[in-house]
């Protein structure tokens, strides 16, 4: 029964089908596996591959067990001082799994080219056990939530009411919520207002107007801004509602959902030299009234640190040495701190994992979201994390914790 089972289970991973079952489906395999059915999606999961990894090794030839111990060198630090011939593998099995067991993926080091220092980003270790006593401290959290109205339909895996950004609003009690990729249409928003979220009463949306259903930003407060644009104020940049910004008391705090150079790379001339320049220049110019905060899915792993497989996407949109290049020419060189590589500058901490290949629980990702701040506002930050554990989108949200002066 168990061998029967455990060769189910290999053909759904190998095909990348687990990752697409419902938590119902998973919790159908969990009593076929006569474990405990709780947890949220991801842990199920992790409980699946933990399982496979006992199955497997029960039953493996030795030549099965050398190729997993090549396959996890690959993949994670070495810790000890014998050295393993290593063999490049082409395609990914159910034996490519690490040898430490956790429910909890993001919190396994994973990555290609791992250097001896750097460590797995795991919030529920690495956040501070306290905030500062005082008063003024507003959170920010920013999620690309790949498509808004999805979002809002999930339900919590605990079998509660409530979506994801329910949930979200729940765990975090956030002061300002930033979103990308709502692809909302216009004539869709003032219905998504009235049902998105209870205690936020201002809300400010932008969406394509070039294509429709696609892009789209917003940007939900409890604190009311001093005022809210719209764009760049550039008619070639600002078709697709690709930019909110709002003016608080000490701040701006910009929303923005960079253009993804594309599968091919058709966009990525139009990306590094029109809108990265362009969108540079308009922060310069929020800078001389008051310290920005930027905000949102920048389309871009900046260091090799922030992608789990850099030599294999060098040629990737998200990746390439132009964007790479315009990122840190175009922001970090104009005076921007990246607020979660300044707390954590040794840590692997991913922001976005594709759909394909069952990339999230093996928490092999990119980090392409970001909280950037003006050199003014470095020593305000309070926490700049990951929420990993949180679901509901390709993208995990992002949050900044930032005291204000009044």
């Amino acid at each position: 029964m168990a061998s029967i089972l455990r060769n189910e289970l290999l053909v759904l991973q190998t095909e990348n089908k687990l990752e697409k079952m419902t938590v119902i489906q998973l919790r159908s395999l969990m009593k076929k596996m006569k474990a405990s059915t709780k947890g949220t999606k991801q842990e199920l999961l992790g409980k699946i591959t933990e399982f496979l990894e006992l199955e497997t090794s029960a039953g493996e030839t030795s030549e099965v067990r050398a190729l997993k111990r090549v396959q996890t060198t690959e993949t994670t630090v070495e810790k000890s001082s014998k050295k393993v011939s290593r063999r490049k593998t082409t395609t990914t099995t159910a034996l490519e799994v690490s040898s430490e067991k956790s429910a909890s993926p993001w919190a396994l080091l994973r990555h290609k080219k791992p250097k001896p220092d750097w460590i797995a980003y795991d919030p529920s270790t690495m956040r501070p056990s306290s905030l500062p006593s005082e008063k003024n401290l507003v959170k920010v959290i920013s999620w690309n939530v790949n498509g808004l109205r999805a979002c809002m339909k999930r339900k919590n895996e605990l079998e509660e009411e409530g979506s994801a950004l329910a949930r979200l609003a729940d765990s975090e009690d956030f002061d300002v919520l930033c979103l990308q990729e709502t692809k909302l249409q216009e004539k869709d928003v003032e219905a998504i207002k009235q049902k998105i979220l209870g205690g936020y009463s201002n809300s400010f949306w932008t969406c394509s107007t070039s294509k429709l259903g696609y892009s789209g930003c917003a940007l939900i407060s409890r604190i009311k801004p001093l005022s809210v644009t719209y764009g760049l104020g550039i008619s070639q940049h600002d078709g697709e509602g690709r930019v909110v910004t709002a003016e608080f008391d000490t701040f701006f705090l910009v929303s923005v959902y960079v253009p993804n150079s594309g599968q091919r790379l058709e966009r990525l001339t139009y990306r590094t030299t029109e809108w990265d320049p362009a969108f540079s220049t308009y922060l310069l110019e929020l800078e001389k009234r008051k310290p920005v905060i930027v905000t949102g899915d920048l389309n871009c792993a900046h260091e090799e640190i922030d992608i789990y497989d850099p030599d294999g996407n060098k040629r990737s949109a998200g990746f390439t040495s132009e964007e790479r290049t315009s990122f840190q020419t175009n922001f970090i060189d104009k005076g921007l701190v990246d607020t979660f590589r300044k707390q954590h500058p040794l840590a692997v901490g991913f922001t976005y994992w594709s759909y394909r290949s069952n990339a999230r629980p093996q928490n092999k990702g990119w980090r392409l979201d970001y909280f950037l701040v003006s050199q003014g506002l470095v020593c305000s930050v309070a926490d700049s994390y990951v929420l990993p554990q949180l679901d509901g989108s390709d993208h995990c949200p992002i949050g900044l914790i930032i005291q204000t002066e009044q």
